[in-house]
């Protein structure tokens, strides 16, 4: 997660759509490619999840949390002692 207030997309041209799929926020996916970039959490308008893929250029943060645990497929290990919620509201 990142702040919103801090976040800046460039170029600010981009071609982006924003799709509330029900899930508590909107998903943020170029229209050009479909592509994800980011979710702004309806609960926490203050922060957006980034997809680390959509980095191309700097340094990725290093992950602090593990967020919606409750989603892992039931083969998933996770490991390392980093905190664990099962959705966001918890953090």
């Amino acid at each position: 997660m990142a702040s919103a207030s801090a976040f800046t997309l460039i170029p600010e041209s981009a071609k982006v759509t924003k799709f509330d799929a029900g899930s508590g926020g909107l998903r943020v996916f170029c229209s050009l490619c479909g592509s994800p970039l980011w979710f702004e959490p309806a609960e926490l308008p203050e922060l957006i999840g980034i997809a680390l893929g959509a980095i191309d250029e700097g340094e990725v943060a290093v992950p602090s949390v593990h967020l919606w645990t409750r989603s892992s497929p039931s083969w998933e290990t996770i490991e390392g002692d980093l905190p664990k919620f099962d959705t966001i509201a918890e953090q």
